[in-house]
C-alpha cells in the first residue's frame, strides 16, 4: 500500500513546498488532523477529484481521524517533463463528507478491505492519469507527499486547470510569445 504523507501550505501561489505536516488544521492553538495515511485511491464524483485515504498518523493520535477514511478534493498539477504536485483542498466540502461517510461505514470498511473499489462504492469513476503522476513521483518510492492548500488557492489553481485545454507546449508558446510582446 502506497503511503501518503500530509504537508501544508497556506500560500495564495503553493509550489508543493510544505510550511508544516498535516492539513494546517488548528483547534485552538493545537494543530489537530492527519499527518499520513495509506492510499486508497484518487476518484472523480460529479467533474471533481477527490484524494480518498485511511489515516496512519494524526496530531495527538486523534480518535476523530485515526484509522478512519479522509477524501479531500484533489487537483494534479502536471509539468512537462510528466511530473506533478499532488494538491488537495485543506477546506472539507459535502461531497468529501458523504464520501467519508460512506466509506467509514463498517460494511463499506469491510467492502473496501476485500478489494472493493472506492470508487464503485461512492459511484464514482477513476481520475485521470494526472494523478498517477502526482503519485508516482519517484517510481522507486512508495511514498506520496500532498500538499494541503488554502481553498482560496484551491479554488484559484482547480479554475486554472479547469480552463486550459491546451498542450504543454503549446501553453508555453503562448507565454514565450506573450513575454517577448511585454519586453517589446
Amino acid at each position: 500500500m502506497k503511503k501518503v504523507s500530509f504537508g501544508f501550505s497556506n500560500s495564495m501561489n503553493p509550489t508543493g513546498s510544505f510550511e508544516g505536516i498535516g492539513f494546517g488544521m488548528v483547534e485552538g492553538s493545537k494543530a489537530i488532523g492527519p499527518t499520513q495515511g495509506e492510499l486508497i485511491d484518487v476518484i472523480n464524483i460529479g467533474d471533481e477529484n477527490y484524494l480518498v485515504t485511511k489515516v496512519t498518523m494524526a496530531f495527538g493520535n486523534d480518535p476523530r481521524f485515526l484509522d478512519k477514511v479522509v477524501a479531500r478534493r484533489a487537483l494534479a498539477d502536471v509539468y512537462a517533463d510528466g511530473s506533478a504536485i499532488l494538491y488537495v483542498d485543506q477546506t472539507p466540502n459535502n461531497q468529501s463528507v458523504m464520501i467519508e461517510q460512506i466509506l467509514n461505514n463498517p460494511t463499506n470498511a469491510a467492502r473496501l478491505a476485500s478489494g472493493m473499489e472506492a470508487c464503485d462504492l461512492c459511484g464514482g469513476r477513476k481520475a485521470s492519469f494526472a494523478f498517477e503522476c502526482a503519485l508516482r513521483r519517484d517510481i522507486q518510492s512508495v511514498d506520496a507527499s500532498v500538499t494541503a492548500i488554502t481553498h482560496e488557492a484551491f479554488e484559484k489553481k482547480n479554475n486554472l486547470i479547469n480552463r486550459c485545454h491546451s498542450s504543454v507546449s503549446d501553453m508555453m508558446g503562448t507565454i514565450m510569445e506573450n513575454s517577448e510582446n511585454y519586453q517589446r
